[in-house]
């Protein structure tokens, strides 16, 4: 048997595996040579695997600096995936934070991939966009300090979206739908918050009815209802629908807050109703000498000192309520001799009408505010969101106009000489004031004088631009008060029956086109010539035969005719109460028109 070489070169395998033992390489296992003992490691070979283990940790510390990005970046005043709409981008400032603040010089600011200029301060700096910055997505780019060995910048990135445009919104309304009094439906983008009367009201997401809303109202809201829809940058569309589905058959005498506690004029008032010749009783809550009936809450009515507190108004209105008796409140809007007095001792003249020279204007019916100054305006809007909250059930504003006389010696401040631009103030106004009896179930309506019938530049109050804010046009149809031949009337004061079917025509056809109901003021006072039961019934009469079955009858002494007066009222808060609903007009046909409203 030949024997195998065991040379340098092909020597056994073991012979290898000892000398890698013996070089102090590292092995794969422990070796252990059985015929040595084995000996502690040395102090000296202690110290040296010390060192070297201290000598690493420094140099890892001393690297750490440059293999982790050291300069540190804040974005504050947009957050990544905001939408912004136009008053977004107006007010958005991206502030940014720099540590250290030596990085700021090499602040890098880029949108959409282009450098942008940015504001450098001594701790920060500011980007301010555009105001035309364009519609859709946009992507902002930071980058701050410089790559020095490892050490890299500091980066932020963020996208955005810019959405100026209003959400589509389409409204109808269908009144008296399968058990609903009123249905408000309509469509809009998918992904818009809706919201009719401040309720969310949710939007189809899918399928063919896709962007489609309803809303049912088992009882119809008299006035407004309001519809929004805002989509997620802020964008609002507004939708307002006048409801007026059930107007009221208004038989009503007015009285005032102090002739209310004489036993003489309250005791006659609940035997007319008693009797069926009126259903309601409208009371003065603001009078033409500025002064409330109540005791208000409303700062600057306590600060010119018109809170009479004469009336408890919440017990006066349940009062008159248990008598069947519907309420309609009378607010004096701009006739305010105390407001005018507070205006011209603070020096504030713009906040009343005045003469050409400056002097505040005194008119044939007295002293007026500026009926479109913001400070006149917002204390009548508070005291009838004030009063809307009594009880009461109707709001009717009164003076809602400039004061008597020559206008073209008249100043208001905030319009042109001629005071071009007053009916559209006004209705303006009208418009905000029906806001603040939103969700109430309460009736809005609004005076004009006579001669605002022909002329809606007479004194600013334009009836085609009123009725269709209002439930009511309440035209002061005072015989006495219209000039002879208006309307084609010869002698209007003798003709009561004549001039007040004359006029309703008149104002019939001014406001035909919206349902606007007519509310007349009549008159019961005498005026120039004797005014008794005959001229009353008259004025009744015109009002009856024309359909319009409301009217108002008016007396400053509060002693009224009621032998004039039909018995023809029926209560309408027992019928609501029976029922749960408003009674409904019965249009009366007169020939081949109907002037029901």
């Amino acid at each position: 048997m030949t024997r195998r070489s065991t040379s340098r070169r092909g020597g056994h395998p073991d012979d290898a595996l000892r000398r890698l033992a013996r070089s102090g390489r590292p092995t794969l296992g422990q070796t252990v040579d059985p015929g040595r003992t084995s000996k502690p490691p040395s102090a000296t070979r202690q110290f040296n695997t010390a060192a070297i283990v201290v000598l690493a940790l420094a140099t890892a510390g001393a690297l750490v600096p440059f293999a982790v990005p050291q300069n540190q970046l804040a974005m504050n005043g947009i957050e990544s995936g905001s939408i912004l709409r136009a008053s977004g981008v107006k007010r958005l400032q991206v502030k940014f934070v720099v540590g250290p603040t030596t990085a700021l010089a090499g602040l890098d600011v880029r949108l959409d991939g282009q450098i942008v200029p940015i504001v450098r301060k001594a701790e920060y700096a500011l980007w301010t966009p555009p105001p035309t910055l364009s519609e859709g997505p946009h992507r902002l780019s930071v980058r701050s300090g410089s790559s020095v060995l490892w050490r890299g910048p500091a980066r932020r990135d963020l996208r955005f979206v810019v959405d100026r445009v209003r959400p589509d919104l389409s409204v109808r309304a269908r009144r008296n739908v399968a058990g609903s009094a009123l249905v408000i439906e309509g469509s809009t983008e998918v992904g818009v918050e809706l919201r009719v009367n401040g309720v969310v009201v949710p939007v189809v997401k899918e399928g063919p009815s896709k962007g489609t809303f309803r809303a049912d109202f088992r009882r119809a809201p008299i006035g407004t209802v309001e519809i929004v829809a805002s989509d997620p940058a802020g964008n609002r569309r507004r939708r307002l629908v006048r409801t007026r589905l059930q107007k009221q058959k208004i038989r009503a005498v007015h009285v005032t807050p102090r002739g209310w506690l004489i036993r003489s004029v309250r005791d006659p008032t609940f035997r007319m109703a008693a009797n069926g010749q009126i259903n309601a009783v409208m009371l003065t809550l603001k009078d033409e000498e500025g002064y409330l009936a109540y005791k208000s809450s409303v700062a600057k009515a306590l600060n010119l000192g018109a809170s009479s507190g004469v009336l408890d108004l919440r017990r006066t209105v349940d009062e008159l309520h248990a008598k069947g008796l519907r309420v309609v409140g009378r607010v004096v809007a701009f006739r305010d001799p105390l407001y005018v007095a507070d205006a011209v001792k603070s020096g504030q003249l713009d906040r009343v009408a005045r003469t050409v020279a400056g002097d505040p204007f005194v008119g044939s019916d007295g002293v007026f505010a500026n009926p479109v100054n913001p400070d006149a305006q917002q204390y009548v809007l508070d005291i009838v969101a004030e009063v809307a909250n009594s009880g009461i059930d109707d709001l009717i504003l009164d003076d809602v106009r400039r004061p008597g006389g020559d206008r073209s010696s008249m100043q208001l401040t905030g319009l042109p000489p001629g005071l071009a631009g007053l009916d559209e103030s006004l209705a303006a106004f009208t418009r905000r004031a029906g806001a603040q009896l939103r969700g109430l179930d309460v009736g809005f309506g609004i005076t004009v004088l006579g001669a605002s019938i022909e002329d809606p530049t007479a004194y600013g109050q334009n009836l085609a631009r009123l009725a269709p804010i209002v439930d009511y046009i309440a035209p002061k149809l005072f015989p006495s008060r219209f000039p002879p031949g208006t309307f084609a009337v010869a002698n209007p004061a003798a003709s009561p029956h004549d001039i007040v079917a004359a006029a309703i025509k008149a104002v019939f056809r001014k406001i035909s086109s919206t349902d606007a109901a007519i509310l007349p003021f009549l008159q019961d006072f005498s005026e120039g010539r004797p005014n008794g039961p005959a001229d009353v019934r008259a004025q009744i009469d015109a009002v009856d035969e024309l359909g319009v079955a409301r009217w108002v009858l008016v007396d400053p002494k509060m002693s009224y005719n009621t032998g004039g007066i039909p018995k023809t009222a029926k209560t309408i808060l027992k019928i609501a109460k029976q029922t749960g609903q408003r009674a409904q007009q019965t249009p009366v046909a007169v020939g081949p028109r109907s002037y029901a409203r």
